[in-house]
C-alpha cells in the first residue's frame, strides 16, 4: 500500500476543499483507493513543518514528491497514479 500525506490544518478552508476533493476523488475510484492511503498531517503540531508549509498548504506528499495547491483533482489523480505506479 502506498502512503501519501495531506499537509493541512484545523481552519484552513483550502485545505478543507483539498481534503473534500480527494474524498471525492478515492470514491469515484475505488481500485485505486485499495491501493494508498492519505494521512491528514496537522502541520501545527511542529514549528519545523509550519516552517515548511505554512504559506503552500494544503500539499499532498509522497516520500520527497510534493502536488501543492492549487491542484485540480485531475492533477492530484494524476499524481497518485504516478506516485503509486513508481512503487516496487
Amino acid at each position: 500500500m502506498t502512503e501519501f500525506q495531506l499537509f493541512a490544518t484545523e481552519g484552513c478552508t483550502l485545505c478543507e476543499v483539498a481534503e473534500a476533493m480527494l474524498v471525492d476523488l478515492l470514491g469515484r475510484h475505488p481500485q485505486l483507493a485499495s491501493q494508498l492511503s492519505i494521512a491528514y498531517v496537522d502541520i501545527a503540531e511542529s514549528e519545523a513543518m509550519v516552517d515548511a508549509y505554512g504559506l503552500s498548504i494544503p500539499v499532498l506528499a509522497h516520500s520527497a514528491l510534493e502536488l501543492r495547491w492549487p491542484f485540480t483533482q485531475d492533477e492530484a489523480l494524476d499524481f497518485l497514479r504516478r506516485t503509486s505506479a513508481s512503487e516496487p
